[in-house]
């Protein structure tokens, strides 16, 4: 709408609410409004208008990640006053939380309070699902936080003779309760992982779903509530080999590192490593094994640095050259040291860790940046997403000078690399 603000709920919902005693809450900064029932969670509000607060406790006042709080005042725009009376008094969950954890006086859990009165929500961008995190490192770009990954924190029944339903079957019921899914995918090799966790933590889980599928997978379970969960990049040079540990839940860089590329005692350049490969028939081998190699010592050092748990390391993203990027998934490479220079793939690649053998956590995924074409390669691809050239009408030259130099013009129509 043209002021900003949303129409109120469906009217479907407005007929099933009518007798019922109402109240107006407007969500900002989004001014995203509606009308809800008296003793509405705000959590539930914020979802049926597409307010995207957090919560990966199911709105169980656990992991406080769904914080709010409550302007005050009249605010003649939207003809409310907005009071502390028109929310819920502190009960013992909010309570709980507050003594274990803190949280400030201002401040609300919004899934364990409700609306009894007419209110402004503030959300700040901490609480929002994909919120933007400013990064400035010799030059400033937008990033939004959406990993690939969600935590879901649910707490299940203990089994009884009355509900003979297997483990794995009521974890699945739960979480897509829970969470509104239609479907998530359960993996042969996470039956085990599920009922040893399950029966000794009391029922209560954190599942770790990769949302990239159609249908989400559970690929990690842990004990209890956990909302730790750590994602890792690299870049894999013909030189040098570059990588950053990253907290997925805020977006926050914990630690950086590189080192030498292995593979220079076997070439200096790509096209003496790819002559190596020509030439000796474990070649190849050699050289994935040196690379693979490299990256699970730097993500040793990284976790060490941080004193990190591998568990909740669960995400990867590579983005390298051509050569390097056959060489790192175990791909022969020597049809790019011939025209058309084909590769193998150019399509982004998504794989389990275990398959490449990285010492991540269980059931980690790996995803590798499209290469562009010939010997533009992801990590081209990356600067570009980074840059964002196509977002401007001026001419734009980005030079990456290296072991192998690219260069990429956008004219104001069209990118050339």
């Amino acid at each position: 709408m043209a002021d900003g603000v949303a129409a109120d709920v469906a009217p479907e919902a407005e007929k099933k609410m009518a007798g019922t005693k109402k109240a107006k809450v407007i969500f900002q900064p989004s001014g995203k409004s509606a009308h809800f029932p008296v003793g509405t969670p705000i959590l539930d509000a914020a979802r049926e208008l597409g307010v995207n607060i957090e919560s990966i406790c199911g709105g169980r006042g656990k992991c406080g990640r769904c914080q709010i709080s409550v302007a005050t005042g009249h605010f003649a725009k939207f003809g409310v006053l907005s009071t502390q009376e028109n929310i819920s008094a502190r009960g013992p969950v909010e309570q709980r939380f507050r003594k274990v954890r803190g949280l400030d006086e201002n401040r609300r859990l919004s899934c364990v309070s409700t609306i009894e009165g007419d209110l402004v929500v503030d959300v700040p961008a901490a609480s929002i699902i994909a919120g933007q995190t400013i990064r400035k490192d010799g030059s400033t770009a937008n990033m939004v936080r959406n990993p690939a990954l969600k935590l879901c924190y649910v707490e299940l029944t203990p089994p009884d003779l009355h509900t003979p339903v297997g483990d794995a079957d009521r974890l699945k019921d739960i979480i897509c309760h829970d969470f509104s899914l239609p479907d998530i995918h359960i993996p042969f090799n996470m039956l085990a992982k599920i009922q040893k966790t399950l029966a000794s933590a009391n029922w209560c889980v954190t599942a770790c779903l990769d949302l990239s599928p159609h249908t989400p997978e559970l690929i990690a379970i842990f004990p209890g509530f956990s909302d730790r969960l750590l994602g890792i990049a690299f870049d894999i040079g013909s030189t040098t080999v570059a990588a950053h540990l990253v907290d997925l839940m805020s977006a926050q860089i914990l630690a950086s590192g590189g080192r030498a590329n292995p593979q220079i005692r076997f070439g200096e350049d790509l096209m003496s490593r790819v002559s190596y490969v020509m030439m000796n028939d474990d070649g190849q081998e050699k050289l994935t094994a040196a690379i693979r190699g490299c990256v699970n010592e730097l993500v040793d050092e990284l976790l060490e640095k941080t004193n990190a748990d591998r568990a909740h390391l669960l995400e990867a993203v590579f983005v390298a050259n051509p050569v390097m990027q056959h060489l790192f998934l175990g791909l022969d490479p020597t049809p790019l040291g011939l025209a058309p220079f084909n590769p193998a793939i150019s399509s982004s690649v998504r794989a389990g860790a275990a398959e490449l053998s990285l010492d991540l956590g269980r059931g980690a995924r790996i995803y590798f940046l499209p290469i562009v074409a010939g010997h533009v390669g992801a990590d081209a691809a990356a600067v570009m997403l980074f840059e964002r050239p196509d977002k401007t009408d001026a001419p734009i030259l980005i030079v990456d000078v290296g072991t192998n130099a690219e260069i990429m013009l956008w004219n104001g129509k069209k990118i050339f690399a």
